[in-house]
């Protein structure tokens, strides 16, 4: 299971890119 942390960074990744793409 990956930690909690690489979980939240990849969301906050995604959230990031859609935001620039928006």
């Amino acid at each position: 299971s990956f930690p909690l942390a690489s979980a939240l960074a990849l969301t906050g990744m995604m959230l990031a890119t859609m935001s620039l793409r928006q």
